[in-house]
């Protein structure tokens, strides 16, 4: 039967769950079917969250700290004259600085003179003075003074109560596109500016304030809203039709350069880097993000989402991207592809 199997395989993979908040129960099963590979992927995630990076400043060494570090060491023994070891460190003499012509020991040393025989000489120096001490703590202190504060970033994630993620990704052509959709796809609209906004105000909402650095961040580059119900559903909307476009520039950079150029990073095989090269595959995408308000799709290609009523009326969620719709034919055009009956080459 030629790219197909003599034989479906009817095996089923199925999971059910129910979301936290609201107690939606949901269930899914795949099958692989008449294909040689399983070419389906979904996600299913009752919970989600938001993540972000900040910066957050290391703090300069007290002066306490800076005045312990400086403090008199006990002298280091001479080397012995039975050491092979040339070129240990340990051996070595402390820096010294030159002023008025005087060798004068750094702060931390105490210069020592030894009457046990050496394999290299011992500089002697006079007593450190009291002026000595007083130079060497003012340096110290403006030292510390000038020193830059460090900046550092780490990852931050905000869990976002009474959001659930659904999706299904049905794969044609090879593996690669729905399963990389699939475990990729909410690492992107996790990260995405307006649905990171979105955990931050439902956060705030609940009573759980924002930080100092967030509320800086958010001043300067999140969009102005009041936090209404109608702005909260447009983040989100956004967030989502952002993260397919994303997704598919990402992928993208994955079948042409590997996985170093998408996080994260994995070890690639070179049976999979022949099998990444030579693959030609494609998905669908039908997504369902759900709040406690509302049910937002999100899809790609011809696979459908329907909402059943309670009285039995089913509504419309998704509206298939096929060649035959008038809209669709005017993409695939304008983007250089061809149409072919109903099968699409773009």
């Amino acid at each position: 039967m030629g790219n197909l199997l003599d034989s479906p395989i009817t095996e089923k993979e199925t999971h059910r769950g129910a979301t936290t908040a609201e107690g939606l129960e949901y269930g899914l099963s795949s099958m692989q079917g008449w294909r040689i590979h399983m070419e389906d992927a979904h996600i299913a995630m009752p919970e989600l969250y938001a993540e972000f990076e900040e910066e957050v400043s290391e703090q300069p060494l007290s002066s306490s700290s800076s005045s312990s570090q400086g403090k008199q060491q006990p002298p280091k023994a001479p080397p012995d004259d039975n050491d092979d070891d040339d070129d240990d460190d340990s051996s070595a003499p402390p820096s010294t600085e030159l002023r008025n012509g005087t060798v004068v020991p750094p702060p931390s040393t105490t210069a020592t003179t030894s009457t046990t025989p050496s394999t290299q000489p011992t500089a002697s120096a006079p007593p450190t003075t009291n002026d000595d001490k007083a130079d060497n703590a003012l340096r110290s202190e403006g030292e510390q003074n000038n020193s830059p504060t460090k900046k550092m970033k780490r990852t931050v994630r905000i869990p976002v109560k009474g959001l659930s993620l659904f999706a299904v990704f049905d794969g044609h052509g090879g593996t690669i596109a729905a399963k990389y959709a699939a475990a990729n796809l909410f690492r992107i609209l996790s990260r995405r500016p307006e649905f990171v906004k979105y955990a931050k105000l439902t956060r705030e909402r609940s009573g759980g304030g924002a930080t100092t650095s967030e509320k800086s961040d958010d001043a300067k580059s999140a969009p102005s809203s009041s936090g209404g119900e109608e702005d909260m559903t447009k983040l989100l909307e956004t967030a989502l039709s952002q993260s397919f476009l994303e997704l598919d520039i990402d992928l993208l950079h994955y079948i042409m350069n590997g996985p170093s150029s998408s996080p994260p990073s994995i070890v690639e095989t070179p049976e999979e880097r022949d099998h990444r090269e030579r693959d030609e595959s494609g998905t669908t995408a039908t997504v369902l993000l759900l709040t406690p308000t509302h049910i937002l799709c999100a899809n790609a290609g011809d696979s459908r989402s329907v909402y059943a009523t309670k009285r039995g009326r089913s509504v419309a969620l998704s509206y298939d991207h096929k060649p035959d719709d008038e809209a669709e034919e005017g993409r695939i055009l304008s983007a250089g592809g061809v149409k072919n009956e109903t099968i699409a080459n773009v």
